[in-house]
């Protein structure tokens, strides 16, 4: 999320796989939350040849294949390999949630600001009082102000 702080994964877990503690390949960026809710968590063999395990987000779409995001911002699960990856990272907790549903919600909402902000130009444009031309420009800078919040929060 866009106010957490990022940090470098182990994808495989130094403990479990200390060879591969400086391999580039299983360094990865991750969220300070999900890093530590996985922590040193991996599947053992059991589980690994039943289908459980991490979703490889450098080899495979999690959104595509494992999980579906449902309109109220949780994730259901298609595969063994999203329930896992779903449970130990804990990708149905609250702020996760929220910030789907807010997503969602930015991209209904900002089409219609930025038709919005077209029309404003538009009245700018035909304008010539400058009282209502100042206070125009001041209401389209606030405006561009909202969507790139908007687009930086939610990485639209």
């Amino acid at each position: 999320m866009g106010e957490e702080v990022f940090e470098i994964d182990h994808f495989r877990p130094v403990r479990k796989f200390p060879d591969h503690k400086s391999h580039y390949p299983n360094l990865y960026y991750a969220c300070v939350a999900c890093n530590r809710h996985k922590g040193n968590t991996w599947p053992p063999d059991n589980l690994v040849t039943r289908g459980y395990r991490f979703a490889d987000p450098c080899e495979e779409d999690l959104y595509a294949t494992h999980v579906e995001e449902a309109s109220d911002g949780t994730l259901s699960v298609r595969t063994r390999v999203g329930d896992y990856t779903c449970q130990h990272i804990r990708l149905n907790r609250a702020e996760l949630v929220a910030w789907r549903r807010g997503k969602r919600e930015a991209a209904v909402r900002l089409p219609v600001l930025e038709a919005l902000r077209e029309q404003l130009a538009r009245v700018l444009e035909a304008t010539t009082e400058p009282t209502l031309h100042r206070e125009i420009q001041q209401k389209l800078a606030a405006l561009d102000a909202i969507v790139a919040s908007e687009r930086a929060r939610y990485q639209i």
